[in-house]
């Protein structure tokens, strides 16, 4: 959440088609913004690369650096963000610039899964409502999960879970509870797809 959403995607291969409205592009201002213009990130992002800029400095505290590219991760192939997940490009620095400015250009291939659909259910022990259970969300692209992505929900009150999925995605559910010493299971619930 926050920053500022950028709408307008300019298109280099118009044999793409539209572009897919769920995909957001967050753009916090930086040295011109506000407080009120940071980007807020729930979950615990993973470094997956970082680089050490070279620089001088001058008397007026002004940087000047190369051009720094996302050339590691790219080297083995593109960077693939599924449904539900996020990159973000972090630009940090010890000191403001006086009149310096970062710019940051992207560039990305959308797949549109089409229409999104919800996958949902009750969690229940002995016919009572459990919460605090964990459903094991496996999703993939392909039914048979060759990358399989899995996310942990845990049910609230009354034992209630949900997860919007993206047409093309296919998903398994898995169910586990604790108990005092004792552990629960239920059998997997495979192939979720839209109907």
């Amino acid at each position: 959440t926050g920053g500022i959403v950028l709408t307008g995607k300019v298109p280099w291969d118009s044999t793409i088609g539209a572009a897919d409205g769920g995909i957001y592009l967050r753009l916090d201002p930086g040295f011109a913004g506000t407080a009120g213009s940071d980007i807020t990130i729930t979950g615990t992002p993973v470094t997956m690369w970082q680089k050490f800029s070279a620089r001088q400095t001058t008397g007026a505290e002004q940087w000047q650096t190369d051009d720094c590219v996302l050339a590691d991760p790219l080297a083995n192939g593109p960077i693939v963000l599924y449904p539900g997940e996020m990159l973000e490009i972090n630009f940090s620095e010890r000191a403001t610039p006086l009149g310096g400015i970062a710019f940051l250009e992207v560039a990305w291939e959308e797949d549109n899964l089409g229409t999104s659909y919800t996958v949902s259910g009750d969690v229940t022990l002995s016919g009572s409502a459990v919460s605090g259970a964990k459903i094991l969300l496996v999703t993939d692209l392909d039914r048979d999960m060759p990358t399989p992505q899995v996310e942990v929900i845990t049910t609230g009150a009354p034992g209630t879970w949900s997860k919007t999925l993206a047409a093309g995605v296919k998903a398994d559910a898995f169910v586990q509870y604790r108990a005092g010493e004792s552990l629960y299971s239920d059998e997997g619930k495979p192939y979720l797809v839209k109907p």
